[in-house]
């Protein structure tokens, strides 16, 4: 009976864990840098973030191998005219999926230490205002397939 209970002790955690997971879990989908001209010292990373936590969450920093300097930025169309703004983080829901996209939320990269050639690929992390950070390698193209710019994501409830 004691071998019975003890191991119930170790197999129900792992079940209720692996249950879980599935649903905790800060993921990434269909990112991309835009590859850059010769010259070009600027580029920016795009993707959806899907939260599937039950807690609201933030990207609040962007870290990169290719630069020390990244910034969350918005574009926003303001009297007709296309303004890009730097924002403080990015919320994203729980249980919801935030697309940062061109002419919308992204991460913009600049003082690049060398060109974006399409067919590489970036190393990115993702700092939250949790204490989590993922790491992603983010491939680099000219621009995204149709499918990724016109996709358009919707809160998951």
């Amino acid at each position: 009976m004691k071998i019975l209970l003890l191991l119930s002790a170790l197999v129900l955690p792992a079940f209720s864990v692996t249950a879980d997971d599935k649903h905790s879990a800060t993921k990434v989908t269909q990112s991309w840098a835009r590859a850059t001209p010769p010259g070009a010292t600027t580029s920016a990373v795009y993707m959806t973030i899907n939260n599937h936590t039950d807690t609201n969450v933030k990207l609040i920093e962007v870290n990169s191998n290719v630069t020390d300097r990244t910034e969350i930025h918005n574009t926003t169309n303001k009297d007709g005219m296309m303004q890009m703004r730097q924002i403080d983080a990015v919320d994203i829901a729980k249980m919801a999926t935030v697309e940062l996209r061109p002419n919308g939320m992204h991460v913009m990269l600049f003082d690049l230490k060398a060109p974006l050639e399409e067919g590489s690929a970036v190393n990115v992390e993702l700092v939250f205002d949790n204490g989590k950070s993922l790491e992603i390698e983010v491939p680099v193209k000219k621009q995204a397939e149709d499918g990724d710019q016109s996709h358009k994501h919707k809160d998951h409830k």
